[in-house]
């Protein structure tokens, strides 16, 4: 399934992370202009950015 994810929140990169590991392709536009790069954000649970470098890495 194809969804886009929108916001810098935990919840919205728990999210992201979760929905990627279940085989869902998803687009995460973390601002107004989806210009940012999400490779900067990382966030204070250490199991959460493991998971989100674990999807930028196999493309997400």
């Amino acid at each position: 399934m194809k969804i886009a994810v929108f916001g810098t929140t935990l919840h919205a990169g728990v999210m992201a992370a979760l929905l990627a590991e279940y085989g869902n392709q998803i687009y995460w536009c973390t601002s107004v202009t989806c210009e940012e790069n999400i490779s900067i954000l990382s966030y204070q649970d250490q199991e959460v950015n493991h998971y989100l470098n674990k999807q930028r890495k196999a493309g997400f």
